[in-house]
């Protein structure tokens, strides 16, 4: 079993308006109500699929009580560190041309929070294929946060996977899996990337520090480099449908490979289905038949 952190869930309540106008009464022609967060999405990304993810994350109040409500209804395996603030509560309001965002100030996370939060991952990570830590949008732990749930990992043996904004947050950990965008590894390494050479030339850079793997996301592919071997993986075939690549969920796809114990090949193959999926089908109605038939226009090779 896979297990996946949240420092941040919220409930999200999305209305659609087509016609929205300002200082005025909007009517929504359609609204849902459910539960958000990084790493919520990813393991409600997974039930959908089968598989039968842990999630590990902050509740609290009455926000808190109705993102249990949710995560239960979908059959979500979860424990959580109870927290005194509410979760975050956030309104989206979209149409075709804008989308506006209005959310509640993120919960306080007192120290004890964040002592029990590692006592709960350290139990819970016993005999675990994989720690997932999606992308954090709330530094739980200040500056460290990346670097005191992996260094708790690596203590006990466990591999972590994980999405990354800045390879500084890392500091000196070395996680089994790095996923990050081409742009930063253009900042960090100070080079323009134009090529998969390029990347590949900036990856060594990366992975001479200690990262077992990185993935490395761009529009026009992936590109998984580690010591021994590079390899581009390729959809191409699908490339004028792609509009949004999610990060998040080629995390999910690693955790379900690996849980399935998948091959190398395979599991980077569904991970990089499961990241352009939801150009195609509603993320809430996403089947493995999906991802399998993804999986075939997608093609592996070694650079």
């Amino acid at each position: 079993m896979i297990i996946y952190c949240d420092l941040n869930p919220k409930i999200t309540r999305k209305y659609k308006v087509s016609n929205f106008k300002k200082n005025a009464e909007n009517e929504s022609e359609e609204s849902r109500v459910y539960a958000s967060g990084y790493g919520v999405d990813s393991v409600f990304f997974l039930r959908y699929l089968g598989a039968n993810p842990k999630l590990l994350t902050f509740l609290g109040g009455e926000t808190g009580e109705e993102i249990k409500t949710r995560l239960s209804e979908n059959s979500v395996d979860y424990d959580f560190i109870r927290i005194v603030d509410e979760n975050i509560e956030e309104i989206l309001i979209q149409n075709k041309s804008f989308r506006t965002v209005v959310r509640t100030k993120s919960p306080r996370i007192t120290s004890e929070n964040r002592d029990d939060f590692l006592i709960k991952l350290s139990k819970e990570s016993t005999n675990r294929n994989l720690v997932c830590i999606p992308e954090i949008d709330f530094d739980a732990w200040g500056d460290r946060t990346y670097e005191t749930l992996i260094s708790l990992c690596n203590r006990r043996g466990i591999d972590v996977a994980l999405n990354i904004k800045r390879f500084e947050d890392l500091g000196e950990q070395k996680p089994f899996i790095a996923i990050v965008e081409k742009e930063e590894l253009e900042r960090f390494t100070n080079t323009i990337i134009k090529t998969q050479n390029d990347v590949i030339r900036a990856s060594k850079f990366v992975l001479n520090k200690g990262i077992v793997n990185l993935i490395v996301i761009s529009e026009n592919g992936v590109i998984v480099a580690n010591k021994t071997e590079s390899i581009k993986v390729d959809f191409e075939s699908f490339k004028n449908d792609i509009t949004k690549i999610n990060k998040n969920l080629i995390l999910a796809g690693i955790g379900f490979g690996f849980e399935r114990k998948y091959d190398f090949e395979t599991t980077i193959k569904f991970s990089v289905a499961s990241s352009i999926v939801e150009n195609f089908v509603k993320f809430r109605m996403v089947s493995m038949a999906d991802i399998k038939k993804l999986m075939t226009g997608i093609k592996v090779s070694k650079i």
